[in-house]
């Protein structure tokens, strides 16, 4: 998990939160304080630096993603996003319902993996369109589940 270029975990989810026009020097830096951190004590001592310093940053930068003008470009891009990824859901279960006759136990088997499928696709298609969406796309699928469960849509136990 931890490499020469930092905790790829801490790093992948700092990456997704850092403002493209100054990102790449914040992690620079970040990245190359963990490598002095990591040759004079041990690397688990400076993986623990580096995720205190993602930890305190994440929030900060997500609030801060708000303040400009890139965040009505990320949500409009993220609801680009998920409108496709809900119509190719629905889409699939109506082929795999309907047409291949598949029920009970088999429907229900695919369901997660086509949720997972569906939300890994939309996902690294959302990141690809506009850098950063990720984390907004991933919020409005958390709250589209939790509502789904809170008002007992779903009949299933998976979105």
């Amino acid at each position: 998990m931890t490499g020469a270029r930092g905790p790829l975990l801490a790093r992948w989810l700092l990456e997704s939160v850092l403002p493209v026009s100054y990102g790449e020097a914040m992690l620079g830096d970040l990245l190359e304080e963990y490598g002095h951190r990591a040759g004079s004590t041990s690397r688990a001592a400076a993986s623990i630096w580096f995720w205190g310093h993602v930890w305190r940053s994440v929030p900060w930068l997500m609030r801060s993603s708000f303040d400009g003008a890139e965040w009505a470009s990320r949500l409009a891009a993220a609801l680009s996003v998920y409108a496709l990824m809900v119509s190719v859901k629905l889409t699939v279960n109506v082929i795999v319902s309907k047409l291949a006759g598949l029920e009970g136990s088999v429907h229900l088997a695919m369901e997660p993996v086509l949720f997972v499928a569906v939300t890994a696709a939309g996902g690294c298609i959302a990141d690809r369109i506009r850098r950063g969406t990720t984390m907004l796309l991933a919020l409005m699928v958390i709250i589209t589940v939790a509502v789904l469960i809170w008002i007992q849509l779903c009949t299933t136990p998976v979105p």
